[in-house]
C-alpha cells in the first residue's frame, strides 16, 4: 500500500497548495528518498506536511530550488552543516562561507596535482634508478638578464641563505626574485615558454649574467630529483643557448618565499599612495641610514626624513609607517616608470610597492608602525 501511494503523484489540499510525495519530490530534484529523510531529521529540508496516520512524507513544490542547492552544494563537497549555515543565515555571512570553501578547495586541488605530478613520476620512475624531473624554460636573454639586474639589489650579498636570485617556474609563468628577509623585488612574468613540472631554483646572479650579455634565446634547464621536496639543492642547472653552449649553475638551498602564493591581487588596497620616482629617489637616497615616514591623510600623503618632505596623492584610510631609507632608495632607483605606487592592505604586512609602467615588477618592503 505505501508503495502504490509513493508511486505516484498524489495531490494533496493542504491550506490550498498541491503537494508531492517523497518519491516524486526526490525525482524532480535529483535526490534519494533517504536522503531527504536525512535532511527532514536534521532539520535542512523538512516536509512541507507529514500524514498523521502512515507517516508518509509530502513536500510542495516551492521547497525544489531549495533542494537543488542543498544537492549542489552537497555535490561540491560542503558539509551539511555548512550548507545549512548558507541557506539560512544571511548574505554576508553565506558569502563569507563560499569565499572560505573556495578558497581552501583551491588549497587541496593544488596540492592534490601537485601529489599526482609527484607520485606519477615517482612510480615510472622505478625503472629508473636516478629519477629526475626535467623543467625547460625559454626567455630571451636579454629580458632575462635585464630581470636580474633589476631585482639583485635587493639581495642580501654575503649571506649564504639568501644571497643570489630566485627562478620561480610555475605552470604559466616565471618569476625572477631576490631579498634581504627584509626587502623583497620581483619580476613576474619574464619567460617565452615553459615545458615541464613547477621548479625553482636560487642561484648566483653574477656569472648568469656575464654569460647572458653576450646571448640571444636561452633555455634554462633544471633537472631535479623526484619523490621529495628537493627545494632546489640537489638540483642541476644549466643555460644553454641555440649554438649549444652551457654555462653550468650552483643551485644552492631556497628559502625564498614564492610570490605567486602571496595574494598580491586579493581585493582592494587598504590604502594607496601614489609619488613622484624621481623625487621619491632623491630623497630617500639623502637617507639612506635613516627612517623615512610615510603618513596619509585623505587625499593627501607625504614621505618625510627630518624637514624635508615630499608631497603624493592618497585614497583609502589614513596611515602612519615607519620605513627604512635604505630600502625606500633601493625600491625607487630599480623602478622605471615615473610614478610609484604603494599599496598597504593591512597595517602588520608588508606594503606592496609598483611601477605602474612596468606592471610585472615589484617590491615589498617591512614597514613599522609609526
Amino acid at each position: 500500500m505505501e508503495q502504490f501511494h509513493e508511486s505516484v503523484d498524489v495531490q494533496l489540499r493542504a491550506s490550498g497548495r498541491r503537494l508531492q510525495t517523497i518519491s516524486a519530490f526526490a525525482h524532480s530534484v535529483g535526490l534519494s528518498a533517504s536522503a531527504l529523510r536525512q535532511y527532514g531529521e536534521n532539520g535542512l529540508l523538512r516536509p512541507a506536511a507529514v500524514d498523521d496516520r502512515t507517516g508518509y512524507r509530502y513536500y510542495h513544490p516551492e521547497q525544489q530550488q531549495r533542494a537543488i542547492w542543498i544537492r549542489r552544494l552537497r555535490d561540491a563537497g560542503l558539509s551539511l552543516e555548512r550548507i545549512k549555515a548558507v541557506l539560512d543565515g544571511d548574505a554576508a555571512d553565506a558569502e563569507n562561507i563560499l569565499d572560505e570553501w573556495l578558497a581552501n578547495a583551491q588549497e587541496r586541488s593544488t596540492a592534490a596535482e601537485e601529489l599526482v605530478a609527484d607520485f606519477t613520476v615517482t612510480s615510472r620512475a622505478r625503472l629508473d634508478p636516478n629519477p629526475v624531473r626535467r623543467t625547460c624554460v625559454q626567455f630571451d636573454a636579454a629580458v632575462l638578464g635585464s630581470a636580474i639586474r633589476q631585482v639583485q639589489s635587493a639581495s642580501a650579498h654575503g649571506d649564504p641563505d639568501f644571497d643570489g636570485v630566485l627562478i620561480d617556474a610555475g605552470t604559466d609563468s616565471v618569476s625572477v626574485t631576490a631579498t634581504d628577509r627584509y626587502l623583497l623585488m620581483g619580476r613576474m612574468d619574464v619567460a617565452m615558454s615553459i615545458d615541464g613540472p613547477p621548479a625553482r631554483v636560487r642561484v648566483d646572479s653574477t656569472p648568469a649574467l656575464k654569460w647572458l650579455r653576450a646571448r640571444q634565446l636561452v633555455e634554462l634547464v633544471i633537472e631535479a630529483p623526484t619523490g621529495r621536496d628537493h627545494r632546489g639543492k640537489d638540483a642541476s642547472v644549466s643555460l644553454r643557448d641555440s649554438r649549444g653552449e652551457v654555462l653550468e649553475l650552483v643551485s644552492k638551498p631556497d628559502r625564498f618565499p614564492s610570490v605567486h602564493h602571496l595574494g598580491l591581487e586579493d581585493g582592494e588596497a587598504w590604502s594607496r599612495l601614489v609619488f613622484d620616482r624621481a623625487d621619491t629617489l632623491h630623497l630617500a637616497s639623502s637617507a639612506e641610514s635613516l627612517s623615512v615616514f610615510l603618513t596619509s591623510t585623505g587625499s593627501e600623503c607625504q614621505l618625510a626624513v627630518g624637514n624635508r618632505t615630499l608631497s603624493g596623492f592618497a585614497s583609502g584610510a589614513a596611515v602612519s609607517l615607519e620605513l627604512s631609507g635604505l630600502a625606500l632608495a633601493s625600491i625607487a632607483n630599480a623602478a622605471v616608470a615615473r610614478e610609484l605606487v604603494c599599496d598597504v592592505r593591512e597595517p602588520d604586512e608588508a606594503i606592496v610597492w609598483r611601477s605602474p609602467g612596468q606592471p610585472d615588477f615589484i617590491s615589498l618592503v617591512m614597514p613599522r608602525l609609526a
